[in-house]
């Protein structure tokens, strides 16, 4: 079983709408690859139904700890970023460094011309498509669950283009920006 895992709440663009509409459209063609499939949505509130697919095993977890949520990350195979366009090009979900700190590899169903899919890039963490194209949604979920498969699942990330993401770096960087700006007055 492959587990792919979103970890967080779903309200407003932050849907699992796009990759909904993908497996919805696409059923027929892909049953093999999603009988291995385990969707596991931790930390929401419950209000996410999925259109009875069969095969596709949905895990649906209430609200859980930070900690719940980490060992859920470092339990899956695949971690899920997924949110439409409506959210902006410029939005970047926590989560999503909360996943590169995980260092696992990401299916980010976001804009591709976006911020997220753009740290994504940068850091070679996973797999980007865009989430208005429900035919590349779902092949390239294909491709996510064929390389954990085959054990090429290994999250790729260059450790120093990660680390400039971490908590700790973009405060340093933050508390010298507010510095600079204290100095001037």
């Amino acid at each position: 079983v492959v587990r792919l895992v979103h970890t967080g709440s779903f309200y407003g663009a932050y849907s699992p709408a796009p990759l909904l509409r993908a497996l919805a459209q696409a059923w027929g063609p892909l049953p093999d690859g999603i009988q291995v499939l385990e969707l596991r949505l931790v930390g929401g509130d419950g209000d996410v139904i999925f259109p009875d697919l069969p095969g596709l095993r949905v895990v649906v977890r209430q609200r859980v700890s930070h900690a719940e949520a980490l060992q859920e990350q470092a339990a899956a195979h695949l971690l899920l970023c997924v949110f439409d366009r409506t959210a902006g090009v410029t939005h970047l979900p926590g989560k999503l460094f909360e996943y590169l700190a995980c260092v696992r590899p990401i299916l980010a169903i976001v804009p591709s011309e976006g911020e997220a899919a753009e740290i994504i890039r940068t850091t070679g963490s996973g797999s980007i498509v865009d989430c208005d194209q429900p035919t590349k949604i779902v092949k390239g979920l294909n491709q996510a669950l064929l390389e954990v498969r085959k054990r090429e699942a290994t999250c790729s990330v260059i450790p120093k283009s990660r680390d400039c993401f971490s908590r700790p770096i973009l405060a340093k960087q933050l508390a010298a920006i507010l510095t600079t700006l204290v100095s001037q007055e």
